[in-house]
C-alpha cells in the first residue's frame, strides 16, 4: 500500500500492484480480513492507479488487482463502486481502444462484470452500458460474451433518469441477434427483455409507446420474426432464445399499437401457429406455452376486467379477492393496456390481418384448451379465445367457427370444476349468442348448453341466486 502511494515514483507504484495482485490471486477472503490492511485501504490505493494512462502495465496490474479483490470478496463490491473515480475510470478504458491498451480495455471489462450484477445503477450513471457495448467488434469472441452478459445485469432495471441513455444502447443490442454465436443472441434478447420491462417499470404511460418502438423498430422486428420461424423449422427447441424473444414480442405488443399493427402485417401469426402445433415433449413446462398464449393474445385490445376468467369467476361466484400486491400490479397492466387501447385505430387492412390471424389461432387455442392439464394455460388460452370473439364482427366469426363444434365446447366447460373455466363458458355462449344468434340459439339446444346453464341454477347456492334487480353476483350473466 505504502508502494502504491508514492506519487512520482511510478517504478515503486508498479512494484507495490505486482506484489498485491501476487497476494490477492492466491488469497481467501478469510485471509485477506487477516492481512492487517483494511479492504478500504487496498481500493483507495489502487483506484488512483487506474488514471495513469501512459503507463498500461500499472494500469492494466491495477484493474486486474481490483477484480481479484472484488472476486476473493464480492462485499467489496460496494467499496470498489464507492471509490471516488472507480467506475468512471474503468468505463473510459473502454471508450478508447487503441493496439497497446487492448490488454487493459478487457481486464477493465472483467472488473465491469464482477461489479455488474449488484451495482448495476452506478455503472449506468457512469456510462457502463454504451461503454460496454461501443466496441465490442475489437475483442475476442469470449471477450464479447462477458460484454454482453454485463450489459444484461446493466438492463436489470433501468431507473427512469437514465432511460434515455439506456435506449441509446439498443441499436448495438439489436446488432447483436444476427450472429451466430448463441450466447451472444441469447444474452443480448435477455437485455432488450430486460430493458422494455424497465420502461413498463418506470415513466409515465405516455411515453412508453415511444421507447418500446426505439428498442423494437421494423427492422428489428422483422429479426426477431425471423428468429421464431428459423426456431420452429426445428420443432420449436427449447431454446432460450425462443422464449426470449416471444417475452419481446409481447411486452411491446401491450405498450403499443403501432408495434402490435407492424407485427402483424408482418406475418406473426404463422410463427406463433407453428409453436402452438408444436408437440408438447418440446417445450420446458407450462412457462413456455404461456408465454406463447401471451404473445397471441396482445394481439388485440384487452378485455374488459369483468370478461377475463379469472375476474369473471369472481363476479359471478364467491371467489377470494386478489392481495394487495397482486392488486397494485393488475391495476399498473390495466392502465398500460388501457393507454393501449385508446391508440388502437384498425384500418381495413388491420382488420382483415387481425381476422385472417383468428381463422388460424382460434381452432389451435381450443385444441390446446382441451389437450392441457395446466389451469394457468387453460386460463391464457380463454383469454386469448375471448379476446378474438370480442374483436370479431359477426361475418368474420361466422367464417371463422364454420368447422369448429364450439356448442359442444362451451358444453364442456360449463360442466368442468374450474369456477374460471365455468364463467368464461356462461361469457363465451353470451358472446356467440349476441353475435349469431339465429345460428346458436338451435346448437346450445342440440349440444347441451342450455341444459348446462339450467343445471348450474338448479345447484346454486340460495345466497348466490340471481336476484331479480340482477344486484346478485351473477345477475349480469343469466
Amino acid at each position: 500500500v505504502e508502494a502504491m502511494r508514492a506519487e512520482g515514483d511510478e517504478t515503486r507504484q508498479l512494484d507495490g500492484v505486482m506484489q498485491l495482485c501476487d497476494m490477492v490471486s492466491m488469497a481467501t477472503e478469510e485471509s485477506l480480513s487477516q492481512c492487517g490492511v483494511p479492504l478500504e485501504a487496498l481500493v483507495s490505493a489502487t483506484v488512483p492507479l487506474l488514471a495513469l494512462d501512459h503507463n498500461p502495465n500499472v494500469v492494466l496490474l491495477a484493474a486486474r488487482a481490483l477484480t481479484y479483490i472484488v472476486e476473493v470478496a464480492p462485499g467489496a463490491a460496494g467499496t470498489v463502486v464507492h471509490a471516488p473515480n472507480c467506475v468512471m475510470l474503468l468505463c473510459s478504458k473502454l471508450l478508447v481502444i487503441s493496439y497497446d491498451a487492448i490488454d487493459v480495455a478487457e481486464q477493465a471489462l472483467s472488473a465491469l462484470e464482477k461489479l455488474s450484477g449488484e451495482h448495476g445503477g452506478a455503472l449506468l450513471e457512469n456510462g457502463g452500458l454504451m461503454a460496454v457495448l461501443q466496441y465490442l467488434d475489437f475483442f475476442a469472441l469470449p471477450v464479447q460474451r462477458s460484454a454482453v452478459r454485463t450489459a444484461a445485469n446493466l438492463c436489470r432495471f433501468v431507473p427512469e433518469h437514465l432511460a434515455d441513455g439506456a435506449l441509446d444502447a439498443a441499436p448495438l443490442l439489436s446488432a447483436l441477434l444476427t450472429r451466430s454465436d448463441r450466447e451472444l443472441v441469447e444474452q443480448s434478447l435477455l437485455a432488450l427483455v430486460r430493458l422494455a420491462d424497465s420502461c413498463f417499470a418506470t415513466g409515465a404511460l405516455d411515453a412508453l409507446p415511444g421507447r418500446l418502438e426505439r428498442i423494437v423498430p421494423e427492422a428489428v422486428a422483422c429479426t426477431l420474426l425471423t428468429l421464431l420461424h428459423s426456431s420452429d423449422a426445428t420443432g420449436v427447441p427449447n431454446a432460450a432464445s425462443s422464449v426470449s424473444v416471444l417475452r419481446l414480442l409481447t411486452s411491446c405488443m401491450r405498450g403499443s399499437s403501432l408495434l402490435t399493427t407492424r407485427l402483424l402485417a408482418l406475418r406473426i401469426t404463422p410463427a406463433l401457429c407453428a409453436y402452438l402445433d408444436a408437440p408438447r415433449s418440446t417445450f420446458q413446462g407450462a412457462l413456455d406455452r404461456c408465454e406463447v398464449l401471451a404473445c397471441v393474445s396482445e394481439l388485440m385490445p384487452r378485455l374488459p376486467p369483468h370478461l377475463t376468467p379469472i375476474q369473471s369467476a369472481r363476479g359471478i361466484f364467491s371467489v377470494p379477492s386478489l392481495s394487495n400486491t397482486q392488486r397494485r400490479r393488475a391495476t399498473k397492466l390495466d392502465e398500460v393496456s388501457d393507454a393501449k387501447h385508446k391508440h388502437y385505430q384498425w384500418d381495413e387492412a388491420g382488420r382483415a390481418a387481425l381476422e385472417s390471424a383468428g381463422t388460424e389461432l382460434f381452432p389451435r387455442l381450443m385444441r390446446l384448451f382441451g389437450t392441457t392439464a395446466s389451469p394457468k394455460v387453460r386460463h391464457s388460452a380463454l383469454v386469448a379465445i375471448l379476446k378474438l370473439l370480442e374483436e370479431s364482427s359477426p361475418a368474420s366469426l361466422e367464417h371463422v367457427l364454420r368447422d369448429q363444434s364450439c356448442s359442444a365446447f362451451v358444453a364442456t366447460m360449463l360442466q368442468s370444476s374450474d369456477l374460471a373455466v365455468i364463467a368464461s363458458g356462461l361469457i363465451l355462449a353470451d358472446l356467440l349468442m349476441m353475435k349469431l344468434p339465429d345460428i346458436f340459439r338451435v346448437h346450445f339446444r342440440r349440444e347441451g348448453v342450455l341444459y348446462a346453464v339450467e343445471k348450474l341454477i338448479r345447484n346454486a347456492p340460495p345466497d348466490e341466486a340471481v336476484t331479480e334487480s340482477g344486484g346478485g353476483p351473477g345477475g349480469g350473466e343469466s
